[in-house]
């Protein structure tokens, strides 16, 4: 009797953490450079779910972040990179992303976050170098 319920207890424990995990989605996260110049401090990087609207408005070089309610209606995340280059973002639910990078030359890359991972590293996106 005993065991059963311990069985039962260290399911519940695990089925619990599985259900958390996938509830509240996990890390994104990458580094940007300035090609061979080093690491891109300060820079902002979107990340918002991809559709045919936000696919053509992260494809504008315009586009850098700075309208607050067209962020809102695109229920995009805002990142910075720290002093490592590098940028987070927490609590992703599987599903396509755009990620755009707002600096000059506005790299953009486009990816699907599948439903089991805890985190998914980004490959180094380089950026044009400082002048």
């Amino acid at each position: 009797m005993h065991r059963k319920i311990k069985i039962k207890s260290v399911l519940g424990l695990i089925t619990a953490l599985i259900i958390g995990q996938i509830a509240y989605g996990q890390t994104i996260k990458g580094r940007l450079m300035y090609g061979s110049h080093g690491l891109a401090k300060g820079v902002k990087v979107i990340l918002v779910p991809r559709t045919p609207d936000t696919e053509n408005i992260t494809a504008s070089s315009s586009f850098v972040g700075a309208d607050l309610h067209q962020l809102d209606r695109m229920h995009a995340v805002i990142s910075y990179t720290n002093n490592d280059g590098r940028y987070y973002f927490s609590n992703v639910h599987q599903g396509r992303y755009i990620l755009k990078v707002c600096y000059r030359s506005g790299t953009v890359y486009k990816f699907t976050v599948p439903s089991t991972y805890q985190i998914l590293q980004i490959r180094d996106l380089s950026v044009s170098p400082q002048l």
